[in-house]
């Protein structure tokens, strides 16, 4: 297999995974909308929008290159390379968590699933030396949001207890 046809290939399973996302996977795990500020499925159709976007403009071009060395009488895989070295791992150690990470806000909540997203993607993907840092850095900052969320929750509840009391 030439680097042009794993390209293809790969292409054509992101096209597939975002077409399954946006017509499957967030509508039906993504929470109502709740009548104010944005909806929960702005972010993740734009993600897999500008994903299915960018997969069908690589298998444009690759297309179009096919094409033109096609009408020059070059063959299609001439020069190019064995893509015996690509690494599918890495491509499945993304999509795994992004897969899993809607059924979870479902089961789980928006900002703890969200949580375990970002350090399944830190410590999947980021670089060996860095992972426990970042991990534990990312851990802080979204316990810290959580806290202080947490915190203002509990005020407004306790003005509003102390505003029927006083009433």
């Amino acid at each position: 297999m030439t680097n042009v046809q794993s390209e293809n290939c790969g292409y054509g399973g992101m096209i597939a995974a975002s077409l399954l996302l946006l017509l499957w996977l967030i509508p039906s795990y993504s929470p109502e909308y709740p009548g104010y500020g944005m909806s929960a499925t702005l972010v993740p159709n734009l993600a897999a929008g500008f994903i299915l976007l960018l997969a069908l403009l690589g298998l444009t071009r690759n297309m179009l290159k096919a094409r033109r060395l096609s009408r020059s009488g070059e063959a299609a895989g001439a020069g190019a390379a064995s893509a015996a070295g690509v690494a599918w791992g890495h491509l499945l150690r993304f999509m795994l968590p992004c897969a899993l990470l809607m059924p979870a806000m479902s089961r789980l909540g928006f900002i703890p699933s969200g949580v375990v997203f970002m350090l399944l993607v830190q410590w999947f993907c980021g670089p060996d030396a860095f992972r426990f840092g970042r991990a534990h850095a990312l851990a802080s900052v979204n316990s810290g949001a959580t806290g202080f969320r947490v915190w203002f929750s509990v005020q407004r509840q306790s003005q509003q207890v102390e505003n029927i009391c006083s009433t």
